[in-house]
């Protein structure tokens, strides 16, 4: 038997995947969050912007369509939050994220 797994993950190898996965969620649970376009610094002054305490916000206040800027801004982005149709997210975009 193999030290690093006990016996039953090697009977069964997606319980170890599934407790594998988890233990890395349990570890590091915050997420890298971007919040394109709030011209007016609003959205943390709303009582839903609460519910992404323990994540990493970043908040650009300025609007930009330039699609090098756009990759620049969103590299580490795990989760996007847009404000309406400010900024469109197309093709050209997506494909360099």
């Amino acid at each position: 038997m193999h030290k690093a797994f006990p016996q039953s993950s090697i009977l069964n190898p997606q319980s170890s995947i599934l407790n594998l996965q988890s233990s890395i969620l349990k570890k590091s649970n915050a997420m890298n969050v971007t919040i394109l376009d709030d011209y007016h610094d609003t959205i943390r002054t709303l009582p839903c912007f609460s519910k992404l305490a323990g994540h990493n916000v970043t908040i650009w206040n300025d609007h930009t369509k330039d699609t090098d800027k756009l990759a620049e801004r969103l590299k580490d982005t795990e989760a996007l939050v847009l404000i309406r149709e400010r900024t469109p997210i197309r093709t050209p975009l997506i494909e360099r994220l």
